[in-house]
């Protein structure tokens, strides 16, 4: 274990590692791992609770069967556990799978995504893409890979983008919030998709090329170049769509 001037780092009890101030430790396997300054850890980590409440920078993979972000943290590898919240500022820059991912803060994620349950209540940014069983966004989330999963519930704020939309159940729709009212001359509260899939289908705001489905509705705000149904379309006067056909 590394220690410079003015670091503390210390082994509280045995398999508790602290960082409080500036410092630096290897990794290791550990009951639970807190970082409450300006702490980087190199290595690997295996430990039942991480928790991150200053600036901490992890070098190497982490398992953790729970990890909470609070401050700001950088994970150059790749992270997995049972549920990983992040209240703060958070990047991952490789794969994350967990069973629950919790973004109140803001969470940037360089790699894949793959989680039973994803809620995203701030901002979340995924490079690759994203698998889950429910998929829950209040806030603003762009995936630049395809979205998978069995419930899909988006209400956007500001502009939302993911590239391809796949799931059994998908709705997008407007949060009608005093505070987004005030904000909509300034922003679009909006999802842009190329390719939205699904059985059943309800639409808000949302801007994509292809929506396919069993059952369709295109609600207010929307503009949709396609949509090709097998079972009930609707369509509100408030909305767009260049085409649409029964397969």
């Amino acid at each position: 274990m590394g220690m410079t001037e003015g670091i503390k780092v210390e082994l509280a009890e045995k398999g508790v590692l602290e960082i409080n101030g500036y410092g630096s430790s290897n990794g290791g396997v550990f009951r639970s791992v807190h970082v409450n300054g300006r702490g980087t850890v190199n290595g690997d980590v295996d430990c039942g609770y991480l928790e991150c409440n200053g600036s901490g920078t992890f070098k190497g993979n982490i398992v953790s069967k729970k990890t909470r972000i609070s401050g700001h943290s950088t994970m150059d590898g790749e992270i997995s556990g049972n549920e990983l919240k992040a209240e703060g500022n958070a990047k991952i820059k490789k794969n994350v799978q967990v069973e629950i991912l919790k973004v109140s803060g803001n969470g940037t994620f360089g790699a894949n995504v793959r989680a039973d349950s994803v809620m995203i209540e701030g901002r979340a940014s995924i490079a690759g893409n994203c698998d889950a069983e429910d998929f829950l966004v209040q806030g603003n989330v762009k995936i630049q890979g395809q979205l998978n999963a069995e419930k899909i519930a988006i209400e956007p704020f500001g502009h939302c983008q993911i590239a391809e939309i796949g799931g059994q159940s998908i709705s997008v729709k407007y949060h009608h919030h005093f505070f987004l009212q005030w904000l909509k001359p300034f922003f679009d509260h909006i999802l842009t998709a190329d390719i939205i899939e699904g059985d059943d289908i309800a639409l808000e705001s949302t801007k994509a090329k292809i929506v396919r489905g069993r059952n369709v509705k295109i609600g207010k705000g929307c503009e949709i170049g396609l949509v090709e149904y097998s079972g009930v379309f609707e369509q509100e006067e408030a909305s767009q769509v260049k085409e649409s056909r029964k397969v």
